[in-house]
């Protein structure tokens, strides 16, 4: 099996594996976020976006599935730390109150969504190439 994993790491392997990692960073790294976001929040995308490389890589079918569950989760996920919420512009409960709501330029607000919908994209597009590719090559060694 271990043979089997190392002749599959090609191109788009390694590419999505750079996404994967890209992605993990978003979530995991608070300096992209408006608010903290939960440590079980981050967990819950983090594993199935590992699991999915994992899949890959191994040709699992279900934790290839797992990884389409992650990619979806990392979207909303993304999403919801690119908008700020109402704590963000009032100081929030346990921040200390503001004396002005503070103000974010929507073009940071659409620049942040635009990159998390780029991420998303370029990973459905080399998830699914990679799998194309994991399907061919376990059908030929069949035969």
């Amino acid at each position: 099996m271990l043979n089997n994993i190392g002749s599959r790491w090609g191109r788009q392997q390694i590419t999505l594996g750079v996404l994967v990692a890209i992605a993990l960073m978003i979530i995991n790294v608070d300096l992209f976020h408006f608010d903290r976001m939960f440590l079980w929040a981050k967990v819950t995308v983090s594993v199935p976006l590992l699991c999915g490389l994992v899949g890959t890589v191994s040709g699992i079918r279900l934790l290839r599935f797992v990884g389409w569950l992650g990619i979806l989760m990392f979207f909303f996920a993304a999403l919801r730390i690119a908008i700020p919420d109402e704590d963000y512009f009032s100081g929030g409960p346990d921040g200390p109150q503001l004396s002005a709501p503070r103000v974010v330029s929507d073009t940071y607000m659409f620049a942040r969504m635009g990159v998390a919908v780029l991420i998303t994209l370029l990973l459905v597009w080399f998830y699914r190439k990679s799998w194309v590719k994991a399907d061919t090559s376990s059908s030929t060694k069949q035969e």
